[in-house]
């Protein structure tokens, strides 16, 4: 079934004896008109192996005779007697559809006399790739050790380990892969440089924020904290207190209010263990056991673990999953609540129960 192509892609496909450049974003259907195009001049007599077609990636080459493949097969379907489609898909295994670096690859090896090169030339694969380019960093960075400035060493320990350099080498690695990706690699780093200096000059005269990487922070902080005061906000409200009361001074909230905004504020790292030291000892019974409910509500939301010192004998045989008896630093008895509490072994933890009960 012919494809309802749309007017832009019918005029790439059929447009003949000029030049023609198509831009469109990913999955636009690109390949898929760039097949039609081909396909379509092969119908009208054209010849495989007189094309050309460079792609970005080895998998894009691929995807593109593949699709060529079915579409001059279904093409031979209809019209079984047709020799010249027949005779091209039989060329299409040879034919230069292939990425730039193959092709390119393919007129060295055809010429490698005109080039003074030896015929047993071939590409380095990536993992030679690697080494030569480690090679190169390290020779690189062992003459700045014994030739370089001030300049070089502040780089240097802005990226270093204490240990090794190994940080920097994989640093300037990635760099250079990235910068490679430009067609005029050098012209980039010219620029680059050229307006590095004048964020500088800017930076002497107008302060960091006046730069591109000092707006940058500048936006990059607001973002930051734009979303750690709604988190801020979400958590004292799951604590049970308004959102308002981030702008509130502790003087100006009971000893309930910031023991529940203490909860929140811990909660901000998202911890799988929360340590609480006496956390109920400052405060009335009523409050103390909204606290704990407030405390058993959140370890069930999220799946938290508490330790929690305390004196209060009763409330520890309420709320904890196990307990140990400290005196002196030393672990006297531990267990689950009700056995150490009601049955308790050591004499410090009798003489800690009697006191209580």
């Amino acid at each position: 079934m012919m494809p309802n192509w749309t007017e832009s892609q019918r005029k790439a496909i059929e447009t003949q004896n000029r030049s023609l450049l198509v831009s469109a974003g990913a999955g636009s259907g690109k390949t898929t008109v760039l097949t039609e195009r081909i396909l379509r001049r092969l119908i009208a007599g054209g010849d495989v192996s007189r094309l050309l077609v460079v792609t970005f990636t080895k998998a894009a080459a691929s995807d593109m005779k593949e699709k060529l493949y079915a579409a001059l097969s279904r093409a031979i379907a209809e019209n079984p007697t047709d020799r010249h489609l027949r005779g091209q898909l039989y060329r299409l295994s040879g034919a230069r559809i292939c990425t730039i670096h193959s092709f390119c690859y393919e007129l060295i090896r055809r010429h490698f006399a005109v080039l003074g090169l030896s015929p047993k030339v071939r590409v380095a694969d990536a993992a030679e790739c690697a080494i030569l380019s480690k090679r190169c960093v390290s020779e690189t960075l062992e003459h700045f050790y014994q030739t370089g400035g001030e300049d070089f060493f502040a780089l240097l320990g802005n990226f270093d380990s204490e240990k090794s350099d190994e940080p920097f080498v994989k640093l300037l690695l990635s760099c250079y892969d990235r910068i490679r990706a430009y067609p005029d690699y050098l012209g980039f780093l010219d620029e680059v440089a050229d307006k590095l200096r004048c964020e500088r000059e800017n930076a002497a005269r107008d302060g960091i924020f006046a730069t591109e990487a000092g707006r940058l922070v500048c936006k990059e902080s607001v973002r930051v904290l734009g979303r750690m005061l709604d988190k801020a906000r979400a958590l004292l409200e799951s604590c049970g207190l308004p959102a308002a009361f981030l702008a509130r001074y502790p003087h100006q909230v009971s000893g309930g209010q910031c023991q529940r905004a203490a909860i929140a504020r811990a909660l901000m790292n998202d911890p799988r263990i929360l340590i609480f030291d006496e956390a109920t000892s400052a405060l009335d019974v009523t409050v103390q056991k909204q606290i704990i409910e407030l405390l058993q509500q959140l370890q069930k939301e999220r799946k938290l673990a508490y330790l929690f010192i305390c004196h209060n004998i009763a409330l520890v045989q309420q709320f904890c999953d196990r307990v140990i008896v400290l005196h002196d630093g030393r672990i006297v008895e531990s267990g689950l609540p009700d056995e150490v509490i009601l049955h308790p072994q050591s004499d410090y933890t009798r003489r800690l129960v009697d006191a209580v009960f």
